[in-house]
């Protein structure tokens, strides 16, 4: 690498006042490792101009960029408040657009990451973004009926196009002179770009447009529709050339190939299909997701196409044989919920995928993989002493296990569809188990005895919870409501009912006093259990409050809430003490340590993160992997990439970049480089030090900077000082 210098670790900050004492100008170059991929369905995709880059948006409300060559994350861009439903490439490879469910359209700089322009106006989901091919323009389409022209450069818009309908997609002609755009309307229209008048109307669908095409050289379109075909028409005319069947359910997704010869669709069913154009015959036929295929794109030389599906996955395919050469997908899956054990060794993690994992928080790694029925596990409890876990599925069934030997110990019956929450009593007696079907049991883990059905609520269960001393039993419901009941004889004392939404969560008071219940309706309400009043209701979040969580003294309340943020109030005053945020994520959980010094949660975006309560400072993050672990640290003067700690190396993505961590390039798997960097990072004791004995960290970290700062000084200072003198020839490598 002439003139660059990689450095590991470190950010390059302490080198650089190296570098400034000895008067040597070096360009400086860092490395750095990133941990990507999504964790929810991916339903935009777009290839760069150049071919090197893919670009992929997400329900998980981000886009990433990808390496096409080696399958690395380069970056990702969050910023959408809703799932991030199109992106599109400039033609010159300068910027990237995304369009959301959140009603915008943002531009980006394509090398920085930076958010150029916001663009507002939509009132429904942009469905679509596409650039023009001049670079000039921006044409926005969306649920609203409206399709949007936007000048780059100073974010106004130029023109609105009134379609009548629910846009689905938009194209820009090759020559830039007109729009194409595909509605629930069932037809397709060519609109000319300058007036914005409709030029033509394509009809012969007999259900909705869900995507449009242009040939290469613009003299045919391609459309695809939920009647399961894909019609290939003139557009001088406005006739039908010719229509492709093959598909099993509705068609999603079309692109010609860059030669145009070939057309390539997918399907709500997964499947994918490739169209011999002049033919219509099939020339493959495939299934590679597990449901909606979200898009379809050839890459710019046609010898791959990529495919991105609502399972999560992204896929590069060879055009010729069909064959699947790589997967751009995430490794982890989002956290349903958290249980901590009193003693605060053991964490359990559910995941959306339908399995749990029972953590050493102290050591790190994953002691228990609990596989749930066929259909997976949709609720678990963690008994307090951390002793038994308790697992609930679809199929309505309910296994205790002992955690020590991860022996079954009891089954429990009862409801007659699937298990929606769980949670033991504090001696660890009793269990109690709500479900889909609106009834509560309360089961003795001795002795079979069974209390129930309580029936009270109109639907489903979401949330149950004990009082501290085992008197009463609280349950949240989606009919709005939370109940009371006399947990020894199953008597209803209770009812509130001034949530406006679905109760999501619940969570008593250590001495009983009151209760406090988060809904769907952004509200944590406080009640009072001598009376039934309301004390105080606490309105800061956003969004859904997903979770309630007293500390062991009733000051404080501790909520989660799907607007990203995590929330520590004093109970005295309902004012707020701390927020805890780490991006833009949807908070599912949250507790409190055992000491009560650490608060977690868990979130949408696959991961469990550890805040020091005090501060609010982020302690380290733990990645639900569908198999061995991942945990990370934030970065710090030691380690600007930050620690990390993993079982698969394989998922860590190393890359080169500049200081600022623009153009950041992958290293190839074997690269030395790489390999020092995974050596250095990966270090378990500086990712669990930070998280369980943050004094102790920090002087290793001070220890840490200090060795590396001696090192490098001793390994190059002597050598670039001599460059810099001229004793060593510039066509050197350092």
């Amino acid at each position: 690498m002439k003139n660059d210098l990689a450095i590991f670790p470190g950010s390059g900050r302490e080198l650089t006042t190296l570098l400034g004492a000895l008067k040597i100008a070096v360009p400086v170059k860092r490395v750095m490792h990133r941990f990507g991929g999504h964790t929810g369905g991916i339903s935009s995709l777009a290839v760069s101009p150049d071919g090197k880059h893919v670009l992929t948006g997400s329900a998980d409300r981000t886009a990433i960029l990808w390496d096409l060559n080696s399958g690395a994350a380069l970056a990702s861009y969050a910023g959408h408040g809703a799932e991030v439903k199109s992106v599109a490439f400039s033609p010159d490879g300068r910027y990237i657009a995304t369009g959301g469910g959140d009603h915008l359209a943002v531009v980006w700089d394509a090398a920085t990451g930076a958010g150029v322009k916001a663009l507002a106006g939509h009132t429904s989901w942009v469905r679509s973004v596409v650039f023009s091919p001049d670079n000039r323009y921006l044409a926005t389409g969306s649920a609203d009926h409206r399709v949007f022209l936007w000048d780059i450069a100073t974010g106004a818009r130029v023109r609105s196009f009134d379609t009548g309908c629910n846009i689905s997609a938009v194209k820009f002609s090759p020559d830039g002179k007109h729009l194409a755009t595909g509605g629930w309307d069932k037809t397709a229209a060519l609109w000319e770009k300058e007036s914005g008048r409709r030029v033509m109307t394509f009809s012969g669908h007999v259900r909705e447009v869900r995507g449009v095409a242009f040939a290469p050289d613009g003299r045919s379109l391609a459309t695809v529709s939920g009647d399961r075909t894909v019609v290939l028409w003139d557009t001088a005319s406005g006739q039908k050339i010719m229509t492709f069947t093959g598909h099993s359910a509705a068609v999603t997704c079309v692109v010609f190939s860059p030669d145009g010869k070939l057309i390539l669709s997918g399907s709500l069913d997964g499947g994918i299909i490739l169209w011999n154009r002049e033919t219509g015959l099939q020339k493959l036929s495939q299934t590679g997701h597990c449901g909606e295929v979200k898009e379809v794109v050839f890459t710019p030389d046609g010898e791959h196409y990529l495919t991105a599906g609502g399972d999560g996955g992204a896929f590069v395919w060879a055009t010729e044989s069909g064959e699947k050469v790589r997967e751009l997908s995430g490794h982890t899956s989002a956290v349903d919920s958290i249980a901590i054990d009193t003693a605060g060794n053991s964490l359990i993690t559910l995941h959306a995928g339908g399995d749990a994992t029972i953590w050493d928080v102290a050591g790190g790694a994953g002691e228990i993989s609990l596989k749930g029925p066929s259909a997976g596990i949709t609720a678990i409890a963690l008994s307090h002493d951390g002793s038994r876990v308790a697992t609930g599925g679809v199929d309505a069934s309910i296994t205790v296990r002992e955690i020590s030997t991860n022996r079954v110990v009891g089954t429990f019956s009862g409801h007659t569809l699937q298990i929606t929450a769980l949670a033991f009593s504090r001696d660890g007696k009793w269990l109690v188990s709500g479900g889909l079907d609106s009834e509560v049991f309360i089961h003795a883990l001795e002795g079979g005895e069974r209390i129930g059905p309580l029936s009270g609520h109109r639907f489903w269960i979401r949330t149950v919870t004990f009082s501290p001393d085992g008197k009463w039993l609280a349950t949240g419901s989606t009919d709005k409501s939370v109940i009371v009941w006399d947990a020894a004889s199953g008597r209803r004392l209770f009812a509130f009912k001034a949530h406006r939404s679905p109760v999501s969560s619940v969570a008593f008071s250590p001495d009983g006093k009151w209760l406090a219940t988060g809904g769907c309706d952004k509200r944590t309400l406080v009640w009072d259990m001598a009376t039934g009043g309301r004390i105080i209701d606490l309105l800061e979040h956003g969004d859904d409050v997903t979770a309630v969580a007293a500390s062991a003294d009733g000051e404080h309340l501790l909520t989660a809430s799907a607007d990203g943020t995590v929330i520590l109030w004093e109970m005295r005053s309902g004012t707020v003490v701390m927020r805890y945020q780490d991006g833009n994520n949807r908070f599912t959980s949250a507790a409190f340590t055992q000491d009560e010094r650490t608060v977690v949660a868990g979130s949408s975006d696959g991961m469990v993160r550890f805040w020091e309560r005090d501060t609010g400072e982020l302690l380290a993050s733990l990645h639900n992997l569908d198999s061995g672990y991942l945990w990370t640290a934030p970065p710090d003067d030691a380690a600007a990439s930050g620690w990390f700690w993993t079982d698969r190396p394989a998922l860590v993505n190393v890359l080169r970049c500049n200081e600022d961590g623009t153009n950041p390039e992958p290293l190839a798997v074997d690269a030395p480089e790489r390999l020092l960097h995974l050596e250095l990072y990966n270090r378990k004791e500086m990712v669990m030090g930070r998280l369980n004995n943050p004094e102790k960290y920090q002087k290793e970290v001070d220890r840490i900077v200090d060795t590396l700062q001696a090192n490098w000084l001793e390994t190059y200072g002597g050598r670039l000082k001599n460059k810099q003198l001229g004793h060593i020839k510039a066509k050197d490598e350092v």
